[in-house]
């Protein structure tokens, strides 16, 4: 096997306990050479990850509040971990800094990245292996849009040609030096660059499932790993609600061509999911159920509305100057759609409704309280029966399809249904595909 990026989520180095299962794990395989560790996550119920305790010390630093007590806490995490370990990681001199950057009125983005910033420095000090900045190679615009082309030139350039190396998830920096940071579960991108910048043979994501699982198990307790899908699947899924993987890490492996295989740290010894460009098996098995509430449905009716220019135009516009995106756009026979990220009152949506009629010269009725769901499948939308099976499933559970959307993805199929709804048409959707 080649060269594998190896990240490791927040709960999988939380404490020393973890850390040596990830000593353990880069033992049984050498090409494990590029490690990528997020901020130590909850060690149980009631815990706090390190990322919100920096938060939360900047946020009283930023009132003027004393947050001597609440930093030393995040001291304590990180003695208690090198204590376990029996490592001098030589932290002292990081603590210093940070809490005098603190003082000055640092960045949210500055405080946050510190947590695997000193994990990182501590867990390479432990597996006895250089450390790795990701500052200044993992590179922002002024705008905090990451540089693609130019992070992958200073990787390539810092990343050893022998040996292993601790590279810190999440952050990286503008040209001047100015920390930037991904949005949450951003480790999994950094692994991802990495991996790219690396041409690794695999990108392995350890976190503390056994890969993906079909559906939210809260709803289905029965939920069976998806042993692989492709790229495209992973990203509806992901976009869909599916928390598995940091849905912008799919984009720097898959230009490369670089499988993922996400790991369990606590069960090493399972396969997990791969995740590939394309996969062999039966058309129309599915791989995922997947889905997030929230919605609302902005409908519009008007006479000959096909042959009115720039409609379409003027309706995305209005959704726009109010700060709504239409994620999905339903079309009929002079009548139009918009599926909107809203969670409106039922006063707040009939205002809106208003506002479009006057503004598009059109009827206009708003539904709240909705939710969207996906089943995702290689080539599931053109299997015959399966579309027919999607609908009928939920009508049987009596939580009927509001609307559906078939799209242009022959691999997704899209449902809104009411919110009240949601976890019983999971079930009958489950029921009837597994």
């Amino acid at each position: 096997m080649g060269l594998k990026v190896v990240k490791f989520g927040g709960s999988s180095v939380a404490d020393g306990g973890q850390i040596r299962k990830v000593e353990a794990i880069l033992d049984q395989d050498p090409d494990r050479r590029f490690v990528v560790v997020s901020a130590p996550g909850k060690r149980g119920a009631g815990d706090v990850k390190v990322t919100d305790m920096l938060y939360a010390c900047r946020d009283l630093a930023a009132k003027g509040e004393d947050f001597s007590e609440a930093f030393a806490g995040i001291e304590r995490r990180f003695r208690d971990i090198e204590e376990d370990l029996g490592v001098d990681a030589g932290l002292q001199p990081e603590f210093d800094e940070i809490r005098r950057e603190l003082k000055k009125g640092c960045t949210a983005d500055y405080a946050a990245s510190r947590g695997e910033h000193l994990n990182a420095v501590l867990i390479a000090a432990y597996l006895g292996v250089p450390f790795l900045e990701t500052a200044g190679r993992i590179l922002f615009d002024q705008e905090g849009k990451l540089l693609a082309e130019e992070t992958d030139q200073a990787l390539k350039a810092a990343l050893p040609k022998e040996g292993r190396a601790v590279i810190p998830g999440f952050y990286g920096s503008e040209e001047d030096g100015t920390i930037r940071v991904f949005s949450r579960g951003g480790s999994d991108i950094t692994g991802a660059l990495v991996a790219q910048a690396a041409g690794a043979e695999v990108y392995e994501n350890w976190t503390d499932v056994s890969g993906l699982l079909v559906t939210d198990p809260r709803i289905v307790p029965e939920a069976q790993t998806v042993p692989e899908l492709t790229y495209d699947e992973l990203r509806a899924l992901s976009f869909m609600g599916a928390g598995v993987l940091h849905e912008d890490a799919v984009f720097p492996v898959r230009a490369a061509g670089i499988p993922i295989n996400i790991r369990n740290t606590n069960r090493p010894q399972d396969d997990g999911t791969m995740i590939l460009p394309r996969r062999d098996g039966e058309d129309g098995m599915i791989t995922g159920i997947s889905g997030k509430k929230g919605y609302g449905l902005l409908t519009l009716s008007r006479p000959q509305m096909n042959g009115v220019k720039g409609f379409s135009a003027a309706f995305l516009t209005f959704l726009e100057e109010r700060g709504l995106a239409a994620e999905h756009l339903l079309t009929g026979v002079d009548r139009m759609a918009a599926v909107v990220k809203a969670d409106l009152s039922d006063a707040d949506g009939e205002a809106l409704a208003k506002a479009a009629a006057a503004a598009l010269s059109a009827d206009c009725a708003w539904q709240g309280g909705l939710a969207l769901l996906a089943v995702v499948g290689k080539d599931f939308t053109i299997r015959a029966g399966n579309p027919a099976a999607f609908l009928t499933a939920m009508d049987r559970a009596d939580a009927p399809a509001v609307f559906t959307d078939l799209g242009c993805d022959p691999d997704c199929v899209i449902a809104g249904v009411r919110e009240k709804d949601y976890e019983t048409a999971v079930r009958a959707l489950y029921r009837t595909f597994m």
